[in-house]
């Protein structure tokens, strides 16, 4: 059975209590029993001095009846269990009570008498002759240590009490700390790691507390977005090859059929130079679109390779008022085709066919998004800045996220390539494209682009 790591740390803490109480307990009782002797020992030596005091006359002049009532009094004493009373001869002279019991002290004291040492009676009448002591008797005391022993016990009885009380209150409130301090954001992080080994990338594990746990987390939410991260590389990587693969097998069933759609159009315009010139336009406007559907093979093949463009000095306004010509009119049917075009824009450097790719891509999915219905506007401004409105169903927020991924479509048909191969045209001339939408109010998309290329022939 293992156990959790705040378990581990609750029982060495709850263990480290323990041991610190039992060693204060015993600390506690030892003292209490060295105070208690002592206070005993006190008491003793103040009660067998006095006794020794009271029986010096008495055993001077031999009053046994005043050592007899000396020797009762003090066995009347608390604790006194045997008197003795001797002479300096050590001859008994009172004696009562009992030496057997489990637990005993004994006290001895000798009895002092002073004398004179001279011979006239002028200086012990004035007290100055000289004087000696002698002893004369001995008192012997026994007491019984019962009641010290019962207070110990008492004592002792206590302290574990005390102690238990304590090691159970302090246990109670040490797991329930460490219970709240590390198990509550362990059990975060265990529901994290099970959250995220399921594939759940965006999951954040809550914790928010400034300690070490607080920076675990942290370290383990930036380890989820690296690894996040890393997962979204592998998958565009494996989309890519993926893209790779479909545009070498398709291109050679495409590739054919438009080298001979390309040279039908280029004999029909030899043949029909007389033609009026909507005739001419007609087959330039095919002859054009077979030109991109030629480099969207060609986008499929490099699909993982940089874009290489051809720029060149091209009107915007003058190049999406071709995009919107070049697109099968009939889609347009029942919308509303809103024109705010600024003026006297200066012209750019790009790649024509690249862009016109981009605005033909965008305007067909506003219209497919509005079903011939709605207003599209087509805004060009200085910086240049292209803006894309249609008034169509609008984007979820989790699509959103994902709408210039390779292969990630929402429509029943298509490669979902069209939006990744507009994003990475658009990045190749070194602009920026984002997209804003709203369910049930449209979309737009805003397209930055920069008047010069850095690089002519790479993006």
């Amino acid at each position: 059975m293992q156990f959790r790591i705040d378990k581990k740390i609750s029982f060495l803490f709850i263990l480290s209590v323990t041991i610190l109480g039992i060693v204060l307990g015993f600390y506690f009782i030892y003292h209490e029993e060295k105070v208690l002797l002592s206070e005993f020992d006190e008491r003793a030596k103040a009660l067998i001095n006095s006794f020794a005091a009271s029986s010096e006359y008495p055993i001077l002049f031999g009053d046994m009846e005043m050592l007899s009532k000396i020797g009762r009094s003090a066995l009347s004493q608390k604790d006194i269990i045997f008197c003795e009373i001797k002479d300096k001869q050590d001859k008994i002279l009172f004696q009562q009570g009992t030496k057997q019991h489990k637990y005993i002290k004994k006290f001895t004291a000798s009895v002092f008498s002073e004398r004179f040492r001279g011979d006239t009676q002028e200086e012990m009448f004035l007290d100055t002759a000289p004087k000696e002591t002698i002893k004369i008797g001995e008192v012997c005391l026994i007491f019984s240590l019962a009641s010290i022993k019962e207070k110990l016990n008492n004592v002792k009885n206590a302290a574990v009490l005390i102690i238990l009380f304590a090691i159970v209150l302090a246990s109670i409130a040490i797991t329930l700390f460490i219970r709240l301090v590390l198990g509550v954001p362990i059990n975060k992080l265990l529901m994290g790691t099970k959250i995220i080994a399921k594939g759940n990338l965006d999951y954040h594990v809550p914790i928010k507390s400034k300690d070490e746990i607080g920076q675990l987390a942290v370290a383990f939410d930036q380890m989820t977005k690296e690894l996040k991260t890393f997962h979204d590389k592998v998958v565009k990587s494996e989309r890519l090859a993926a893209a790779s693969q479909i545009a070498s097998e398709a291109a050679h069933e495409i590739k054919n059929p438009l080298a001979v759609i390309k040279a039908g159009i280029y004999y029909l315009r030899a043949i029909l130079t007389n033609e009026p010139k909507i005739v001419q336009d007609s087959l330039l406007q095919i002859d054009n679109a077979t030109d991109r559907i030629t480099s969207y093979i060609n986008d499929l093949l490099n699909f993982s390779k940089p874009q290489m463009l051809k720029p060149m000095l091209v009107k915007i306004n003058e190049l999406l008022e071709n995009s919107l010509k070049e697109l099968p009119q009939e889609i347009f049917a029942g919308m509303k085709i809103i024109r705010d075009f600024a003026p006297d824009l200066p012209q750019i450097e790009a790649d024509p066919q690249r862009l016109k790719q981009v605005f033909t891509n965008i305007i067909k999915n506003a219209s497919e998004s509005m079903k011939g219905n709605g207003t599209l506007m087509i805004k060009s401004e200085e910086g240049p800045c292209i803006t894309i409105s249609d008034t169509g169903a609008g984007i979820t927020g989790q699509n959103l996220e994902h709408i210039f991924d390779p292969f990630f479509t929402t429509k029943g048909k298509g490669t979902g390539l069209g939006l990744a191969i507009v994003k990475r045209i658009i990045e190749a001339h070194n602009g920026e494209i984002e997209v804003v939408s709203e369910l049930g109010k449209g979309t737009t998309f805003i397209i930055k682009m920069k008047a010069r290329l850095e690089n002519s022939q790479n993006g």
